[in-house]
């Protein structure tokens, strides 16, 4: 009788330890594992190619597109892009909202930038918003959202 007593604590001494002792292994196990996918997440950055060519695009040099850069910052404009335009008479710029706005090389720059200031000042009044604007004509083409 004292034996079956006995044997029925260790019993369930061992039944408790048993999940306790599956957790730690468990742990040990899969630790490992989940260092290397932190460490590939925050270590490891993923290389992204473009896959378009630089080709496809004509690009000015920055010299020429400098002084354009720095009218529309001194307007508190930004450009997401910046290029010349496929027909090669003026400059295309793209805002991070999508508007495209061209610009012609032939008439003066400070020109174009003040026109573009007071049509986006007069449109944002109004509630309207900008698909595309051709500042290369002696009246600008505003095409509308």
């Amino acid at each position: 009788m004292f034996t079956s007593r006995r044997s029925a604590k260790l019993q369930k001494k061992s039944r408790k330890k048993s999940p306790l002792l599956f957790l730690l292994i468990l742990l040990l196990l899969l630790s490992p594992a989940f260092f290397y996918a932190l460490a590939y997440q925050f270590y490891f950055q993923p290389v992204i190619l473009n896959p378009l060519s630089e080709k496809t695009f004509l690009h000015a040099s920055s010299d020429e597109l400098s002084p354009l850069r720095d009218e529309l910052q001194a307007i508190h404009v930004v450009p997401s892009s910046l290029s010349v335009s496929s027909d090669s008479a003026g400059f295309q710029v793209r805002l991070s909202g999508g508007e495209e706005i061209l610009f012609s090389r032939e008439k003066n720059l400070h020109d174009q930038v003040a026109s573009l200031q007071l049509i986006l000042s007069r449109l944002t009044i109004e509630g309207k918003a900008v698909k595309r604007l051709d500042l290369r004509f002696d009246k600008p083409v505003i095409e509308l959202k």
